[in-house]
This record gives structure tokens, sequence and C-alpha cells, in this order.
């Protein structure tokens, strides 16, 4: 027997009842009537256990489940109360079978025994031909009907009815009425109705009647008889609430295609932020290749230690005092010391130095056979006459020698010509007129004023054969040389490393045309037109076979070892030349640099707003996925108030509710971090087949971290307020708003 004691109901200042007492036993059918705004519904609510009131009790089976927590009560609803409401309140997500399912499974009976006490309730209730059928096709009376049966899911003690008739024809009511009668009767259920129906009276084994805010009882209640109990309490094996949970996301089709909407599009955002995380990386490391690529990291040094006339002065450092003049062949300069070639490959940012030497076609600059004051028995073990010669299959093309005595330098004519070497960081592509950087270890390069000398159609030289008879530094000596002061008045003497040569035959196929003088860190001296450039592997090569002979000036010289004058310095990045230049500008040494000057932090600047735009545009798209799925639950929450006050008539719990939601959350996030990598992965595939695209994307385990942060944290932290605000939703507010 339920019994309540001692109850008042009042909404804020008005009371509708006052300290009521009553009985409800099992076995029995109890009709509560009364007019419109007596307190029926609110009294039903409070017997299921849905609405509170203060200072009453709520006595059944030795419990007062008036002092229960919210927790408890809704357990006590789920396996003690069912409810029949006025408008059916079925779930119209799920079919009528599933309808039924709902309570069991949320109580926790194994799916196939619910399965079965499902179908024997579609047979009590005369819809077994209906199972399958949704809500929103049944009639009227068969949705009653099946509310009545899942009010019976749980064998429930207490069966609540709120108007179960009140929207049906006099058929209807009669089965209906019939069925809750045979509940009371057959079953043993106390069975409480609302109504105002005088039909439902006739019914009634005890009649209630509110007036005047009391509750007045007539009529004789049947002998209270237990509840029969179907489901033998074994048959209630716990398997958790996941099953449930599972169960129902599962089987409700209510607003699938908003969600897969939603899948789809978290899935491409969080493929976008899976590509995102490298591409900036990616497409950062790829501009400075590019940048470093076609601006070139080599810085060309000459030790410009020896003052010389004024005609070489520096053009390369307007801030230079105007009365120095540097000497920038390095043929005559001082040769670097091994402490000086460590000082400059210890320079931070210096990733390669190589030694510059200059093949030439001439023993000495001077008329008479002199060397800086050499003896002419320096030239005597010189033996032999540098030569060019262009051939290809059908013979030779062109032959020149050239005077060992370099005389009309200025006049730019065809009597000299060399070689210098061609480092493999060089970037020939801005000045290579014809042809191509070539992997053929004989390549030659030549320079433009050279080819128009070997032929009038320069385009025909490329693959060509070209010999050269070159002499080839092999040693050092020491001389001094007098020179005069810019003032025109003194003069000073200098010290200063001559070279000792030996003639080397040099053979190599042309691969390329270098257009005017060529690029200034090809060579040290912009001045010599007629330059070959072979790669620097084969000229090291001839360097160090041909070097240290026993090769002599005369007894008065002394003679070193051979060392360079010049270098060439590769920076490990592009932005390390300046830093690079810098620091050997500040040495306590005199360089004379040359090198391709760029605004590095432009370059660089340019470089990490390249980076921050795409990290802004993968943040924004995370941020935008957030706020969407954010404003979807918020929507989906209003949607589904009536369905979640339904569910939680029916004993599911605050947490219970949460619990369901956010399984669907969380599974949906599974499915979008599943398909974003599928995703990512198949667009990644895509890129690397197309030249322009391959390297841009990369997947590692930071990029897929990200994609899951973006598609199961960010949809549920984007969710967890919509999802917590459903669970506070009132059954008995969401029920009442759909029936006015």
């Amino acid at each position: 027997m339920l019994s309540i004691k001692h109850l008042s109901i009042t909404y804020g200042k008005r009371e509708i009842l006052k300290d009521i007492s009553a009985d409800f036993p099992s076995g029995s059918v109890s009709v509560i009537r009364g007019k419109s705004g007596s307190g029926k519904t609110s009294l039903l609510n409070i017997l299921g256990l849905m609405q509170s009131a203060d200072g009453f009790s709520y006595l059944y089976k030795d419990s007062d489940a008036a002092k229960f927590s919210e927790v408890e009560k809704a357990d006590f609803r789920l396996k003690h109360i069912g409810f029949v409401f006025q408008q059916s309140n079925l779930l119209e997500n799920l079919n009528a079978k599933n309808n039924l399912l709902v309570p069991m499974l949320a109580a926790g009976m194994p799916q196939e025994a619910a399965s079965a006490h499902a179908d024997e309730l579609l047979s009590f209730v005369g819809l077994t031909e209906l199972a399958g059928d949704f809500p929103d096709t049944l009639s009227g009376g068969e949705e009653q009907r099946l509310a009545v049966a899942r009010a019976m899911a749980n064998d429930a003690d207490i069966i609540l009815a709120d108007e179960p008739t009140a929207a049906l024809d006099s058929e209807n009511t009669a089965a209906v009425m019939s069925l809750l009668q045979r509940l009371a009767h057959e079953l043993g259920k106390a069975v409480i109705i609302v109504s105002h129906d005088d039909t439902v009276g006739k019914y009634a084994d005890l009649l209630f009647e509110i007036k005047d805010k009391a509750l007045y009882s007539s009529g004789t209640a049947r002998k209270d008889m237990p509840a029969v109990i179907k489901n033998e309490a074994e048959q209630r094996e716990k398997r958790g609430f996941i099953g449930f949970i599972r169960f129902y996301n599962n089987k409700r089709i209510g607003d699938k295609w908003l969600r897969r909407a939603v899948t789809l599009i978290t899935a491409a955002v969080a493929a976008y932020a899976i590509l995102s995380v490298n591409v900036a990386g990616n497409a950062k490391a790829d501009a400075l290749k590019l940048v470093n690529a076609v601006s070139d990291r080599g810085i060309s040094l000459v030790n410009a230690k020896v003052l010389v006339d004024g005609s070489d002065k520096n053009p390369f450092n307007e801030e230079e005092d105007d009365n120095l003049f540097y000497r920038t062949d390095y043929e005559t300069a001082l040769s670097l010391t091994q402490e000086e070639l460590a000082e400059i490959a210890a320079i931070p940012g210096v990733e390669k130095v190589y030694p510059r030497y200059s093949f030439v076609s001439w023993g000495t600059y001077a008329s008479e056979n002199t060397f800086y004051g050499a003896s002419e028995a320096y030239w005597e073990k010189m033996p032999g006459v540098a030569s060019i010669t262009l051939s290809d299959d059908s013979g030779v093309l062109f032959e020149k020698e050239f005077s060992p005595v370099l005389d009309g330098w200025d006049s730019r004519e065809f009597n000299y010509c060399g070689a210098e070497a061609l480092v493999p960081e060089i970037n020939l592509t801005p000045v290579l007129e014809y042809g191509a950087k070539s992997d053929n270890p004989n390549a030659g390069y030549i320079q433009m004023a050279l080819a128009k000398n070997l032929s009038q159609d320069v385009e025909t030289l490329i693959g060509k054969t070209l010999t050269l008879n070159l002499f080839v530094p092999v040693k050092s000596y020491a001389i001094t040389y007098d020179y005069m002061l810019p003032d025109g008045g003194s003069e000073a003497v200098a010290e200063m490393d001559a070279s000792v040569y030996k003639l080397v035959t040099i053979e190599c196929e042309i691969a390329g045309i270098i257009s005017g003088a060529g690029d200034i860190r090809l060579t040290q001296n912009p001045c010599t037109p007629y330059l070959t450039f072979i790669p620097y592997e084969r000229f090291s090569q001839i360097v160090n076979e041909n070097k240290d002979t026993n090769l002599r000036v005369d007894d008065t010289r002394i003679e070193k070892e051979l060392m360079p004058s010049a270098l060439m310095i590769y920076a490990k990045n592009h932005s390390d030349v300046s830093q690079i230049a810098a620091a050997l500008k500040k040495s306590s040494l005199a360089y004379k640099l040359y090198f391709s000057t760029q605004d590095y932090e432009d370059v660089n600047e340019a470089i990490g707003n390249l980076q921050r735009k795409y990290t802004l545009t993968a943040s924004i798209s995370v941020a935008s996925v957030s706020v969407l799925f954010a404003f979807i639950y918020f929507l989906q929450s209003r949607a589904r108030k009536r369905e979640i006050g339904i569910l939680k008539a029916l004993g599911l719990s605050k947490s219970n509710v949460m619990s369901t939601m956010l399984y669907d959350a969380l599974k949906m996030a599974a499915v979008s971090f599943i398909a974003a990598v599928v995703i990512a992965v198949a667009i990644r595939a895509a890129a690397e087949h197309n030249i322009r695209y391959q390297g841009i994307f990369t997947i590692g385990i930071l990029s897929v971290a990200v994609g899951f942060l973006v598609s199961v944290v960010v949809t549920i932290a984007a969710g967890i307020f919509p999802i917590i605000s459903a669970s506070r939703v009132d059954p008995v507010e969401a029920i009442r708003r759909v029936m006015k």
C-alpha cells in the first residue's frame, strides 16, 4: 500500500492542497477527481516523485520516499512506478517495442529477457503486429495502450495515469480502462488515475474528490494484495548502464542526418587540423629551401692585408675609409694561415669553407719577364705554353695559345684565360644564359666573353669539349712590393705571397654559358671575362695532385706551402650570411668580402607571417567547429527537452541523462577522428602524386594528437555545457509544455 501523510501543496503564496492524507492500496483502482486547477496533476506528480513538497511522508514498503535524494527518487521511479500520461508521451524516435525496452534496459535487465518481456506486454495490450511501428503512425488509442504496456515494463507496483482517456473515443476509453483495471485486479498493482471523466469513475474501486483544498474518499477498496511480479529478481542481473546507453543511442532515429552532417564537418576540420599542424612548418621549410636556393648562401673572401694603388678601391663598402685601397687579386695577396682558417670556420653559422685558387694562362703580370722582382730564371723553370682548344667528334674547331707575359690587361682583348672552381652550393640559375647545371664531374661552364671568341653561335657550344693548358699554383714564395700611397708623395713596402706554377692539361665538356662577367662570388676578380668554371671536387683534386713539387724560384726566395689567400664560405642558412659577414668585418684581420646582399629580416618576417597565417587559420577552424558543436548541442538540447523529460519521468537520473548524451557525443567524436585520419591520409597521398604539393603534408604523432583533440576534446568541451543544461530539465515542466 502507498500512503501519503500531511501533504500540503503551494504555488507561491497560493495553497492548493492543505494537510491531506490518503492510502492507495495495491490491487485497487483509485480515481482522483476535481476541478481544473484543483491540484489533481500536482498530486499525481508528487505521487510519482517528480515534484517535491515539504513536511509530508511518502510511505511505501517501510520506506519514506519523501526523504530520498534525487538519485534515489529516480531509482524508485524506475523500479516501482509506471506512468501513463495524457498524451502518451512515447519516445517518438523509437519504435513501439523499443519504447518498452527503454525502462527495462535502464533498470539493468538483460536484453534477451527484456525483449521477451516486451513481446509479452505487446501481446497483453493487443499491439503485437505493431511492434516495429513508430508512435507517429499509431492511433490515439494504440498510443495509450502502448503507454500502459510501458508502465508495466519493469513490473511497477504503482501505476500512475494522468487523464489517460482525455483524447480517446468511448471504445478506446473502455479498452484502456479495462487494461488498467486488469493491472489492479489481476496483477495486484496500485493503479492511481487522475481524471475528470465520469466514465473513468465507473472503473474505480476508490474514488477521491479534491474540494476546498482537501481530499475526500468514497467507495470500498478491494483487499490489499501483493503485486504479481512476472520478471523474477534473478532476471535483473545488472550489466551496467552502458548497455542501455548503447541501445538507446543506436536505436533512436531522430536527427541522425544532423549528427552525420556534424560528424562530417568535424572530420573535415579535424583532417584540416591534422594536415595544418606540419603544413606551417613544412611551408616554412620549403620557403627557406627556396630562399636558400635562389639567394645563394656564399661569401667570397679575399685576404686584403696589402695596401696598393687606388685603382682597386673597395666598391662594396660605402662606409670604408677613403684612404684605404685593397689589391683584390688574391694571387698576389698574402696567404691565409691555418689559424686564420680555423678562426673563420668557427664563426657561428658557417657550414663550409672552400679554399680558392686560380688557374691562369700567364706566368707574370709585367713585361721584361720579371715577377715583382723575381729573376728571369723563375720563368725558365716553368716550361710550356698555355692554350685553349675547342673540339667535338668532327675534330678541332678552335685553338689558341697565350703569351706567358700578360700585357694589355686593360684592353680586354682575348689574350689571356683562366679557370676557377665551382663549389657545389653555388646557385648558377640567375647567371646561366644557356645550358644547365650538370652532375657530370667533367662539366665546365664558360663566361659569355669566352664563348663569343670560341664561336659566333654560342648556343652550339653546349656539349662540346674544351681542353685547357693552364698554369696551376703548386707552391708559394714570399716577396716584397714597393707601392705608392694614395697621397702620391710617399712609398711603402708590403710583404706578399706569389705563386709557383706548373702547366697542367684540363679537359671538360661545356655544360653552360654564364652571362656577362658572371656572379661576383664565382670569381674574386670580375675583370676576368675569359674564365672556365669546373666542379670544385675536380678542381681541388688537380691542386692537390700538383702541390708541393720540387719547383724552385731561386735560392734567395723563401718558399712556403701553398695556402689560399681567398676562400668561398657557405652559410648554413640564408639568414646567416649577413651575420657571418658582420663577424668577418669585425675581425682583427683585413678581409675583403663579396656576397649577394638580401634583406634577410624581411624574408624571415615573410616566412614567419606565412607560418602564423597557417596556424591562425587552423586555430580559427578549431574554434569554429567548437562554436558549431556548442550551437548544435544547444539546439539539440532544446529540441530534446520533451524526450529528456520522459526519460527522467521513467526513472533516469540526471547523471544517467548526462551519460547518455555524453556517449552520443563521444561516439560522434570517435567516428569524426577516424574519418579525419582517413581523409588526411587520402589528401596526403593525393598531394604526393602532384609535384607541386610533394612534402607539404606530413602526418606524425603530433598532428594525429591535434586531430584527436579537435575531434574528441573539442567536441566534448563544446557540448559539455549544453549536455549539463539538458540533464537539468524538469520532467514535469518538459511534459507540461508539450501538453499545452
